[in-house]
């Protein structure tokens, strides 16, 4: 988790794991469903760490599970993409290559497929 931070390629959230089967982690940006996990033996309650791909895949949001919604903050063209830096409610600044341009200020929703959601265990 370390080197995928310090690379850029990845956004961290801290969570709370709310259900086990299947997995269900609480966090201050919504109630996600990671698609993989690093972490064994979590119960309800353990303390965790989401990380977002930073390249999401395109899908369809059902419900609120597994959806981001902020503000951006920055946009950076790098070519094919574009680096957008989303301000959360909670604070948090995450970081997605996107296809698509967004302007600083706009509101933003991005659903996420369980695949681009990774789960670790707290220190």
């Amino acid at each position: 988790m370390w080197a995928a931070q310090f690379l850029g390629i990845g956004s961290q959230v801290p969570g709370v794991v709310c259900s086990t089967n299947p997995l269900r982690v609480q966090t201050d940006s919504g109630l996600f469903s990671p698609g993989k996990t690093a972490a064994q033996g979590l119960l309800n309650g353990s303390q965790v760490f989401l990380m977002f791909r930073p390249a999401p895949t395109p899908t369809e949001a059902v419900g609120t599970e597994n959806v981001l919604e902020g503000t951006v903050q920055d946009v950076i063209f790098r070519g094919d993409i574009y680096r957008v830096v989303l301000r959360t409610a909670s604070g948090a600044l995450l970081h997605f290559d996107l296809p698509q341009a967004h302007q600083p200020g706009e509101a933003l929703r991005l659903a996420l497929a369980p695949q681009d959601v990774l789960c670790f265990a707290a220190p």
